[in-house]
């Protein structure tokens, strides 16, 4: 497998947090289009939310990895007032 390099010598990694978009109820097939358009060379690691809908969070999840990304998952605490 070949990465490129940027001037540094480091590898170029893109990091998408997304941790809030699937709450209001966005596309997922929008949002992997998206990520199909990053550059070949770059190494693509997205952070996903907490989802209400679970098996919408598993197919986006499953896309992304699917294109090589590397996917995580961000839960925030409530807050109670």
């Amino acid at each position: 497998m070949l990465q490129e390099q940027d001037s540094t010598g480091k590898e170029r990694q893109i990091v998408i947090d997304w941790s809030h978009v699937l709450n209001n109820g966005e596309d997922i097939d929008q949002m992997v289009q998206w990520v199909r358009n990053c550059p070949p060379e770059s190494r693509v690691h997205v952070v996903l939310g907490k989802v209400k809908q679970r098996a919408l969070g598993r197919r986006l999840q499953g896309a992304l990895q699917a294109l090589g990304c590397t996917v995580t998952t961000r839960q925030f605490a409530e807050v109670v007032a």
